[in-house]
């Protein structure tokens, strides 16, 4: 039986911007957080066309030295490559634009360095945008890693909705998965 007299923690985002062309007030949400000096944007070959260069732009126009890395896997390696790239740059700030790999390396990379982070993202299929955790390779094998919550969270529906069919259909499965999980530990609790 769970203890509520046990007081609890729950980080959240500040700002979570969402809609059509939301990507277009990222400029204004860093402003807004009053985030300050050097920004990066982590992002894929696929995620960095799709809206990482159109952020890059943005934060430009509004004064940020963006500074861009491409990754291609979501492994321990690549989170100690970004988070070694953070510190030899003096990063103030970093974003995560794309799906799984691009926000969980981002996030975990920030938290190492103790910078904020962005979550931007691409797909529906990714319900780790505004999480703690992040799902990282480690030895060939998946883990959870513990790490924070996005400052903000920038989640462009026109972007989300020209993904293709199967992260659409991706992300309605999480969201029925999660529903229904809830009554399996509901009954499972009764039994």
């Amino acid at each position: 039986m769970e203890d509520f007299n046990k007081s609890r923690i729950m980080e959240l985002p500040r700002s979570v911007v969402i809609g059509h062309n939301a990507l277009q007030s990222i400029g204004d949400v860093a402003r807004d957080l009053h985030l300050e000096g050097r920004g990066l944007i982590v992002a894929d070959e696929n995620t960095i066309r799709i809206a990482g260069e159109k952020a890059e732009s943005l934060l430009t126009e509004k004064g940020y030295d963006i500074e861009v890395k491409l990754i291609s896997e979501a492994t321990m390696e690549t989170v100690e490559d970004i988070s070694n790239f953070i510190k030899s740059k003096r990063i103030s700030f970093a974003m995560g634009v794309g799906g799984g790999r691009p926000i969980d390396i981002a996030k975990c990379s920030s938290h190492r360095t103790g910078i904020p982070f962005i979550s931007v993202p691409t797909a529906a299929s990714h319900d780790g945008i505004v999480s703690s955790t992040a799902s990282i390779s480690v030895n060939g094998r998946n883990k959870s890693i513990k790490t924070h919550s996005p400052l903000a969270v920038v989640a462009d529906t026109t972007v989300i909705a020209s993904s293709p069919h199967r992260l659409l259909a991706a992300g309605c499965g999480d969201i029925v998965a999660n529903y229904t999980a809830v009554k399996d530990w509901r009954l499972a609790r009764l039994m």
